[in-house]
């Protein structure tokens, strides 16, 4: 059997080593993307946790009695109250006294379009 020269084996041996290499690169190619799906799952459940969070603060809202709302002028604006429902409530010209919020307001100050009004300006 004929020996192969020594640059043919080095050769081949880089081959061999290059040949490792791409096969690790191909595995760091298919764990980024293992990554990539997994962060992706990370946050939709991350929004998924926020919207929950956000249906739990609006559960937190009561109303402790009805006989708490004192009418005001006919020149007060209407108050609307959206319930857990959905419905709107409007109680005209009055302040709802009996309405306990335990939500903290955005730092803008600025109540979202599911804050309830809860006084008649």
């Amino acid at each position: 059997m004929k020996e192969l020269p020594s640059w043919q084996i080095h050769l081949n041996k880089l081959k061999q080593e290059l040949g490792v290499q791409e096969d690790k690169w191909d595995h760091r190619e298919e764990e980024q993307q293992e990554m990539e799906r997994k962060r992706e799952e990370i946050r939709k459940l991350e929004e998924e946790m926020e919207r929950v969070k956000a249906e739990n603060r609006r559960a937190k809202i009561e109303i402790i009695h009805e006989d708490q709302i004192e009418p005001k002028s006919a020149s007060k604006a209407n108050v609307i109250m959206d319930t857990l429902e959905g419905e709107s409530k409007v109680v005209d010209g009055g302040i709802i006294k009996g309405i306990r919020i335990d939500v903290a307001m955005p730092a803008t100050g600025s109540p979202g379009k599911d804050s309830i009004v809860s006084e008649a300006q």
